[in-house]
């Protein structure tokens, strides 16, 4: 994990001896960034996070600058780690417990509402939303995909549950957006082990493809293991394997390269071949174009319909099942 930078507020500076013009000079040079009112961060390593690392040190610089306030939705996600795919990285969201208007600026925005103590929590410091009651939270304001690759991934690690979801759900039944949380985390899978893997799920539903079985093991059929599999439609003898762009490098054993990597999944893709499996690969660039997708999916499944009815598949399926929200 990467270090952040350290934060630097002006009262702890001037009781260090620094002075306002030696601060004004500084962030004139582009030493330091103002990262909200009274608080800074050193520019060069700041620049040299990625996005969501910036949006993160931005979390704190806001919230070290709003007692009072609860770090909630998009920042709590940021800052519990959970991915934050297909959406926007800008204002730093709080929560202000109580009635009333809420406020928004572009560095900050400030909802309005209650906010039991079973839905808060504290994290390094800083007080902010629960996991669970983050999630319903990214449902009501964000996209699908977006609340959805969260909540796999919360579930996979196991920083949320499916009772506490549902609980949090219940807890905002009244409020707006409620509707579309529930719709979204309606769609969770807790077996999903990546957010490529979430959106590939997504990616298929409601484009006339069977619901896919996550995490799938295949044995041959002397009953060795032979693979675990992203995805498969069972019906058309397909699996699916996302291939991320860190995919292979997580892949190698000690003292492998990448070139031995790519030739073991290579092996590994042969020997389910010759069990009569169709393995299809996704990437990151095929899920800009999710009806392409679904329709060569598709098109492949009606052509292998009748060879798997006709028993072309060997061996054995081992499938788990879903990890989703109680009905």
């Amino acid at each position: 994990m990467t270090m952040l930078p350290c934060l630097r507020q002006r009262s702890a500076m001037l009781q260090a001896g620094a002075t306002d013009a030696e601060i004004r000079a500084a962030l004139a040079a582009g030493r330091f960034t103002r990262l909200a009112t009274g608080v800074y961060v050193d520019t060069e390593p700041y620049l040299a996070l990625t996005p969501e690392e910036r949006y993160v040190v931005r979390v704190h610089a806001m919230a070290a600058r709003s007692p009072g306030l609860i770090v909630s939705h998009l920042s709590a996600a940021a800052l519990h780690g959970l991915p934050l795919v297909r959406t926007k990285l800008g204002a730093v969201h709080l929560t202000r417990p109580g009635n009333g208007g809420g406020t928004r600026t572009a560095a900050r925005r400030v909802h309005v509402g209650e906010l039991p103590a079973s839905m808060r929590m504290t994290l390094g410091g800083i007080e902010l939303t629960t996991v669970a009651r983050t999630l319903v939270d990214l449902g009501r304001c964000e996209k699908p995909a977006t609340t959805v690759t969260a909540a796999d991934a919360a579930l996979q690690a196991g920083t949320a549950t499916t009772d506490l979801i549902a609980a949090a759900l219940l807890e905002a039944k009244f409020r707006a957006g409620t509707p579309a949380a529930t719709r979204a985390l309606g769609c969770v899978d807790g077996r999903s082990e990546s957010p490529g893997e979430s959106l590939l799920r997504l990616s298929m539903r409601g484009r006339g493809l069977p619901e896919p079985e996550l995490q799938v093991e295949i044995y041959d059929e002397e009953g060795t293991f032979v693979a675990r599999v992203d995805l498969a439609i069972l019906a058309f003898g397909i699996l699916i394997e996302f291939d991320g762009k860190k995919k292979y490098t997580q892949l190698l054993r000690p003292g492998e390269d990448a070139v031995d990597a790519v030739l073991r999944e290579k092996r590994r893709e042969e020997r389910l071949t010759e069990l009569g499996w169709l393995v299809i690969r996704v990437s990151w660039d095929d899920l800009r174009n999710p009806a392409e997708l679904a329709n060569r999916i598709l098109r492949a499944g009606k052509a292998r319909r009748s060879l798997v009815t006709a028993g072309v598949i060997r061996g054995k399926v081992v499938t788990r099942p879903p990890v989703r929200l109680p009905e």
